[in-house]
C-alpha cells in the first residue's frame, strides 16, 4: 500500500514539476506564469528569462528522473529525482523565506512520496 502511495504521489510531483516547466520555459511573460510566481515588470521578464529557461530545463530533469523511477519502479530513480525537488525547495525557502509557501508547495507532493517510499522499502 505505501509503495502505491509512494508512486502516485512522486507521479504527481513528477508532473508538477513538467508544469513549473512549461511555465519556465514556454509561458515565463505570460499571464499563467506571472500568476504563479508574482507580477513583474516586462523589463525584469525580459531580464530574467534567461534564468527562467535554466531553472525550466532543471526542472524538467527532476521530472524525468521521478518519471522514469516511477515507470521503472526504481526506488533509486524516484529518490534521486523526488529527493532532489525536496532540497531545491528547501534552498529556495531557507534563502528567501517570502518564497517559502511556494516552496511548499513545490515539494509537497515529493515530501509524501518519499516518505512513502523509504517506510515501503523499511517494512520490505
Amino acid at each position: 500500500m505505501l509503495t502505491t502511495i509512494a508512486l502516485v504521489f512522486i507521479s504527481l510531483a513528477a508532473l508538477l514539476h513538467v508544469y513549473i516547466f512549461y511555465l519556465e520555459v514556454f509561458a515565463w511573460e505570460k499571464p499563467a506564469a506571472r500568476k504563479v510566481f508574482g507580477e513583474a515588470s516586462a523589463e525584469e521578464l525580459a531580464i530574467t528569462r534567461f534564468f527562467a529557461y535554466n531553472q525550466g530545463v532543471y526542472n524538467l530533469l527532476l521530472a524525468i528522473i521521478a518519471g522514469v523511477g516511477v515507470a521503472m519502479r526504481s526506488p533509486a530513480l524516484m529518490l534521486a529525482g523526488a529527493g532532489s525537488m525536496i532540497v531545491a525547495a528547501a534552498a529556495l525557502a531557507l534563502k528567501f523565506p517570502k518564497h517559502r509557501g511556494a516552496a511548499v508547495k513545490q515539494c509537497a507532493f515529493a515530501v509524501i512520496g518519499v516518505a512513502c517510499l523509504v517506510a515501503s522499502l523499511q517494512s520490505a
